[in-house]
């Protein structure tokens, strides 16, 4: 009885530090300021941080890098979304629909899948309530573009950045962090699942 008391005590510490990690890490990402460099380039997560300012992908790098460090197996989750639909009465030009994604940190939990992103977009920030797939949580990512900026989803993948080779975590040169990235999203080894087929790289 004691030895099941105990490992249960223990399970419960872990459940609870994991908890204060996790809200730690969406507060580090809550504090980046947006930034739309152009051209667009990639910040690795050293730099991000230490601007304070980056997109959606700058700061899911951040998240995995700080995720992987507090004992979770992060990943980086990239949906594409086709933009030939209407948005706001109007038919949206090739300018308007190049390379145009959204990427998050994911985070499997005891509970299930939680992410952690950012955005201008309210509806495309963080999942804290725990998703059973990773197929729901992508697509709760996908309702809510489609609310806000009148879209429909073209694919999604998910990829294991931490067994990658390149210095996307590090490196204060944006250009070599950018073709880190491209190497990365090239490497169909990394990909763990998928819905769909994505061939360019995300962009807002």
């Amino acid at each position: 009885m004691l030895v099941f008391i105990m490992a249960n005590l223990s399970l419960y510490y872990r459940i609870a530090r994991l908890s204060r990690n996790l809200d730690r890490i969406y507060a580090l990402i809550d504090r980046i300021e947006p930034q739309m460099p152009s051209p667009w380039r990639v910040q690795s997560a050293q730099e991000t941080i230490r601007k304070g300012q980056g997109m959606c992908l700058d700061s899911a790098l951040v998240a995995v890098d700080v995720a992987e460090h507090h004992g979770y197996n992060p990943t980086l989750l990239h949906l594409k979304y086709d933009f030939t639909s209407k948005q706001r009465g109007k038919k949206l030009d090739s300018s308007e629909t190049e390379n145009k994604g959204h990427v998050v940190c994911m985070i499997q939990t005891l509970s299930g899948y939680v992410a952690v992103g950012f955005s201008t977009v309210d509806g495309l920030k963080h999942r804290k309530v725990p998703f059973g797939s990773v197929e729901r949580l992508a697509e709760s990512y996908v309702d809510a573009s489609c609310r806000e900026r009148g879209l429909r989803t073209l694919a999604w993948h998910e990829l294991d950045i931490c067994r990658s080779p390149y210095n996307w975590r590090n490196s204060s040169d944006p250009t070599e962090a950018t073709t880190a990235f491209y190497e990365i999203f090239k490497d169909r080894s990394l990909i763990i699942r998928q819905c769909g087929y994505i061939v360019s790289h995300p962009g807002f």
